[in-house]
């Protein structure tokens, strides 16, 4: 007779209907929970971002995989930043199994930054709900897959890597752990093919958890096969046939990352490697965004991304599956018998490769290729070793040898189905050893051995997220716990309170504090006209290095889709870190633009708000540039709180002349000539729009007593209100005009100048609903109605 874990039925006797239903409830429920703890994003899809740096990546990556798709899908890889660099796109993570999820909000027309929060929305909920299928399958119970679901969907790291849309993005490692235990239990094609799909969707999302993951997997279905009883090697067959042909579709989506790495030296050194390799202590460590935690943990043991501290209920309930004594239904020990002459060939190259694997210590390096193309990179003397493992186990799957079964030492699966564990709990202890020893980077042998022979694993920064394999351990073995504690009738409560209680306890143990910026929505006039001309070649922004504005540039390309020379990524180009120490020098070589021009540049778009340090030199270099006539100036924008500046490189644009506009823009004080001019100098230029500039808060600064902000506005039309803004937008306050000298000198051709100032002081107890970590806006209304926010100040207010 066969058993489920702790005694649960296994068939499910609903329709199909009423299974759908029910999943779709569940899934919806893991919405509402996410929705819940990240709000406001929710009502803030347009502008919501935990921070202005990997979030407006991900969103360009995000946009980029769904643009391609629709319009070029063949040169999906060719992205356009780094221009003219090969395969962008794989300097980091693709998305591509976010893209898929995300397209029909792409074509109902959202906003990138929308798609992108609804995929953290959706990122969330489809981890909780993985978690929670992954406990289900376990132990037949909801209650303690709704408790898996809970604690895995907003661990202390998902939460730690919210602006890493691939990390928030977990739901599928639960999941093929999930397909591939109820594949074992009923081993049909479909199942396969549906664990196989599983672990393809996994690859396709994030590549880390792919080769996490799947390694995670291969040792997972050699120890059911060492320890699971009614065992058949078919079985071992179809799991391993179905992982192989899913990681062999990820080889086309592998390869650009294979072939940029060899071109560009796309490489970790040990020294990146080692600081991204976990201690002991960062298990202990949690993140400043956890309710629970956050107060406790030292922030000097708290160091980026090495956050792993799973919480307090998932070791408990861990604890509580291994402790708890449950009973089992009988087990059959009795397997399928095994052909003679395969056990015997079996034996026979176990020595041979183990002689081999002796003898090879000295041999050269050698390469094992697939298709004529470097996947792995191993010395002989460890290739026979590889294959020794394999053999060994394939050897003890199929069945123990004499002196391993005999009545002095228990066969191996017979002690497994004697102990009070199941065979599945084992496997998660697998995943959580794994994970933990993986997490240690170069401080422990595991990462150690894989990043010195495997090429890809050489191109991780952070060891430490290999932490994601223990937390789906964690999340099924919480779920074992969980049932186990259902199941006890000694409670005075009953099951459903203690399902209750330990639904109620898991919120709490993952209860975050979210920060949320808000990204400006305005289109800037220089991508609009970017996305609407017609031209080939690369455009360079300048500053070339400066804060957040790499980050900005990749944003403004979802508007207009055109070759960047500028981006931000995973791993940077050779030419393109030249061309930033070029631009940041205290004087710009005169090789500065040959170089440019060399490498198909274009145009050259100055946003002049923004280069502060870079001022003079940037200055200098484009009037001795415009004097030799290598660059032509086309036009200016306005931006921000100034303006942009667009030249042409004359060599690679010879009609560059008939770019230019008028003279003279609507409602402008001067020539677009002048207003260079002007800008060249130092002196201010005529805004066409509203702007202004937050005086007080700065950013980050920590506010102990009263509030203060203030600032000066200006608008064409003149300015009817200014407001202040806090937490995303959601609470609004008027300000007071105050006078501001220094502004209506410096601008005195606006309306109302002498009025410019605006003043507002809150107490020093927070406005009701505003949290501690909070942002501060400025919005500008003018005397027709229009509207212009400023870029918010982040702020933490105790």
């Amino acid at each position: 007779m066969t058993t489920e874990p702790f005694g649960y039925r296994a068939d499910d006797a609903h329709p199909f209907g009423i299974r759908v239903l029910r999943e779709a409830g569940v899934f919806a429920f893991f919405l509402l929970f996410t929705i819940i703890l990240t709000w406001p994003v929710a009502v803030r899809l347009n502008t919501a971002v935990p921070d202005l740096g990997d979030p407006l990546l991900n969103t360009w990556i995000l946009d980029w995989d769904l643009y391609s798709v629709t319009n070029a899908p063949s040169h999906i890889y060719d992205a356009n930043i780094f221009y003219p660099s090969k395969y962008p796109l794989a300097y980091s993570e693709n998305l591509f199994g976010i893209a898929i999820v995300a397209l029909p909000f792409y074509l109902l027309g959202f906003t990138p930054l929308a798609v992108y929060n609804m995929a953290v929305l959706l990122g969330f909920a489809f981890s909780g709900y993985g978690a929670f299928v992954l406990g289900r399958t376990l132990t037949r119970s909801t209650p303690a897959g709704l408790v898996a679901g809970i604690l895995y969907s907003f661990v202390n790291f998902r939460v730690d890597h919210l602006a890493h849309l691939q990390f928030v993005w977990g739901g599928w490692m639960p999941l093929m752990l999930a397909a591939l235990l109820h594949y074992w239990r009923r081993p049909t094609i479909r199942n396969a093919i549906v664990y196989g799909l599983c672990v393809l969707m996994n690859g396709l999302t994030n590549i880390h958890q792919f080769l996490f993951g799947t390694t995670a997997l291969v040792l997972s279905i050699a120890l059911l096969a060492l320890l699971a009883t009614r065992f058949k090697w078919r079985t071992l067959i179809g799991a391993s046939a179905a992982t192989i042909l899913a990681a062999a579709l990820m080889v086309p989506v592998l390869m650009p990352y294979k072939e940029v790495s060899a071109l560009y030296g796309m490489v970790r050194d040990p020294s990146a490697a080692m600081w991204g390799s976990a201690t002991w202590t960062d298990w202990l460590s949690a993140t400043g965004r956890s309710r629970a935690y956050g107060d406790i943990a030292d922030p000097k043991n708290v160091q980026g991304e090495k956050v792993l501290f799973p919480g307090l209920m998932m070791l408990f309930l861990t604890a509580s599956a291994l402790l708890i004594d449950r009973r089992k239904l009988p087990v059959a020990l009795d397997a399928r018998p095994v052909p003679r002459w395969l056990l015997h060939l079996l034996d026979v190259l176990i020595v041979v490769l183990a002689v081999g694997t002796y003898l090879g210590t000295a041999s050269p390096r050698y390469q094992w290729g697939l298709f004529g193309r470097t996947i792995v990179s191993i010395h002989t003397s460890d290739l026979p070793a590889v294959f020794l493992i394999i053999v060994i186990v394939a050897r003890l799957s199929l069945q123990l040898p004499k002196g391993l079964s005999g009545e002095t030492l228990q066969s191996l699966r017979t002690a497994a189905a004697r102990s009070r564990v199941p065979i599945e709990l084992w496997v998660m202890l697998l995943w959580v050893v794994l994970g933990v020893l993986g997490s240690l980077g170069l401080h422990a042998f595991l990462h150690t051995f894989l990043y010195e022979r495997v090429l890809m694993f050489r191109s991780m920064r952070v060891p430490a997220r290999w932490a994601t394999d223990a937390y789906v351990g964690l999340a099924g073995a919480s779920a074992c716990g969980a049932a186990a504690w259902i199941d006890t009738r000694r409670t005075k409560i009953g099951r459903w309170g203690v399902a209750v209680l330990l639904i109620a306890l898991s919120i709490h143990d993952v209860l975050p504090i979210i920060r949320w910026e808000h990204a400006l929505e305005v289109t800037d006039p220089a991508y609009a006209w970017m996305r609407d001309a017609k031209f080939t070649g690369g455009t360079l922004e300048l500053p070339a290095s400066e804060g957040i504005a790499q980050f900005l540039y990749q944003f403004g390309a979802t508007i207009h889709h055109k070759p960047l020379m500028n981006g931000t990524s995973g791993f940077e180009p050779p030419l393109h870190v030249k061309i930033k120490e070029m631009a940041q020098q205290k004087t710009i070589p005169d090789g500065f633009l040959p170089l440019l021009a060399s490498n198909d540049c274009h145009f050259i778009l100055v946003h002049d708000d923004w280069l502060r340090g870079a001022t003079e030199p940037t200055h200098e270099w484009l009037t001795r540039e415009m004097a030799a006539n290598r660059l032509g100036f086309i036009r200016r924008f306005d931006h921000r709180g100034g303006g942009d500046y667009l030249f042409a490189v004359t060599q690679n644009v010879p009609g560059w002349r008939d770019l230019r506009t008028p003279d003279k823009r609507d409602g402008a004080r001067f020539t677009d000539d002048q207003e260079l001019q002007r800008a060249l100098h130092g002196a201010a230029t005529y805004m066409g729009r509203s702007f202004g500039v937050v005086d007080t808060p700065h950013g980050e600064d920590v506010i102990n007593g009263p509030l203060t902000v203030s600032g000066w506005a200006l608008s064409p039309n003149g300015i009817a209100n200014v407001d202040v803004l806090l937490h995303d937008g959601m609470y609004r306050f008027h300000t007071t005009p105050t006078s501001r000298i220094d502004v209506q000198t410096r601008f005195p051709w606006y309306p109302r100048v002498h009025n410019a100032g605006f003043t507002i002081t809150f107490p020093k107890k927070r406005p009701r609903g505003v949290p501690r970590w909070t942002d501060v806006q400025v919005e500008i209304i003018d005397r027709k109605g229009g509207r212009a926010r400023l870029p918010d100040v982040v702020i933490d207010w105790p």
